[in-house]
């Protein structure tokens, strides 16, 4: 069934309008690593989720879960981490992340964000069977976006999955009259058509298959007809005419193809069924090659969602030694730019220092010497404060206000050995002047 889908095609659409996700993944991963905050992390995040990489969105996400402080950016950055666990098939992560996203969502009075909350809530009840809840939330949704046809439309998609067939139909009809999107509307006969099919009124569920599959047909929404094709599969199979349920199925096989790794829940709900009906379809037509290319098929689809699992599993396992790793990757930058500057003062204070000699060797440049001291006290200043630079870090956890007053601190103990050294340089250079001058005073022969 599309109704899940539906809804999160729309939401995408809502999230990322005509965005190009290539271009601004792009520019964002160009932003330093040292300068990557909470939400640059969530927007990677997003992006990597419209480009359907799971294990890059869950990733980026925990980073900006670790980085948070605003609780408007937490409460979307936390949807959006469920919203990926969800589509991941963790569950019980995703639900955990959109009930607290509700609740700083609730508290913060975020509309925008309660519903997709309630909505993502909803759909993580829905796709674990429990119906009740789901359609709970679904209601509480409704309370905020009371036309919200992706409530009211999952919402009826409930009563279906709980056998309330006649609920559910008295409530799409009512529907179906008030809706005025095509894909609304399609989805709504989508609905009823599987429902009546459940009930085995193959009349009415034709109707309304046809319905949908006419309307999907004209705005050409190729995602929306695969479900057709797999409800008119259905409906055929039922009928036992195994040739047109064939076809309708491989139709909707074929589009799958297309929009299989956009469309989690088919990949996880109809897609199974999908193969298992062309395995038995095969299997009386004595289509042996076809049904060992279904069979393989299932088999993949098994080692993916196997995989899927191991990966997420092994994400979530070692998050915090990949957050390590980024801290580690950035302390080493940061090392090799401490040692560049490190070379570059130690032999600027040896050019420094034999100027230094030779200014105070000369009478006549004595003047610049004053000069020279200034310099090779600041080179040295800066010098002490690179080395002691991961100390200085730890002792004042980076806090502005105290590294300024231990930089005071370190200027102020340098004074005194700035001052003694010109001291010594200055006794030196009287050594050096008396010695030339007996050196060019003339000798008594």
């Amino acid at each position: 069934m599309r109704t899940v889908f539906v809804l999160f095609l729309l939401l995408q659409l809502f999230q990322n309008g005509m965005a190009q996700p290539i271009n601004q993944l792009d520019s964002l991963r160009s932003i330093p690593v040292e300068k990557r905050d909470a939400k640059t992390y969530y927007l990677l995040g997003s992006v990597y989720d419209s480009l359907a990489q799971l294990d890059s969105g869950l990733y980026y996400t925990e980073k900006a879960l670790a980085l948070v402080s605003d609780e408007h950016l937490e409460a979307k950055v936390r949807y959006l981490h469920g919203f990926l666990n969800f589509r991941a098939g963790l569950y019980s992560v995703g639900h955990m992340q959109a009930f607290k996203a509700l609740e700083l969502s609730l508290a913060l009075s975020d509309t925008a964000n309660i519903t997709d909350c309630y909505w993502l809530l909803g759909v993580l009840a829905f796709e674990t069977g429990l119906y009740d809840k789901c359609i709970e939330y679904y209601d509480k949704g409704l309370v905020y976006v009371p036309d919200g046809e992706g409530f009211l439309i999952s919402k009826g998609a409930a009563f279906i999955r709980q056998k309330q067939y006649f609920k559910a139909i008295g409530f799409f009809q009512e529907l179906v009259t008030k809706f005025t999107d095509p894909l609304s509307i399609s989805s709504v006969h989508n609905n009823l058509g599987e429902a009546f099919l459940d009930l085995g009124h193959y009349d009415s569920a034709y109707h309304h298959l046809s319905k949908s599959i006419q309307i999907n047909t004209e705005t050409r929404d190729s995602a929306s007809l695969m479900y057709d094709n797999y409800m008119f599969g259905r409906y055929y199979f039922q009928l036992k005419n195994d040739k047109d349920a064939g076809n309708y199925f491989g139709q909707a096989l074929q589009l799958s193809k297309k929009f299989g790794d956009a469309e989690y829940t088919w990949n996880a709900n109809e897609l199974p069924l999908l193969y298992d009906y062309l395995v038995q379809i095969y299997t009386v037509q004595n289509k042996l090659d076809s049904v060992i290319v279904m069979k393989n098929g299932l088999i993949e689809l098994e080692r993916k969602r196997l995989n899927q699992q191991l990966l997420n599993t092994v994400e979530l396992a070692f998050a915090g030694q990949e957050k390590r790793f980024d801290d580690l990757l950035l302390q080493q930058q940061k090392s090799k730019r401490a040692l560049v500057e490190y070379y570059g003062i130690a032999i600027g204070l040896i050019i420094i220092l034999i100027v230094y000699f030779l200014f105070n060797g000369i009478n006549d440049k004595k003047k610049y010497s004053p000069y020279v001291s200034v310099v090779l006290l600041i080179l040295a200043f800066e010098f002490i404060l690179i080395l002691l630079d991961p100390i200085l870090g730890k002792l004042t956890n980076s806090e502005p206000v105290f590294s300024f007053m231990v930089n005071v601190l370190i200027a102020l103990a340098l004074v005194p050995v700035q001052q003694y050294g010109e001291r010594i340089f200055n006794k030196y250079a009287v050594v050096v002047r008396l010695k030339k001058m007996e050196e060019e005073k003339p000798s008594n022969h």
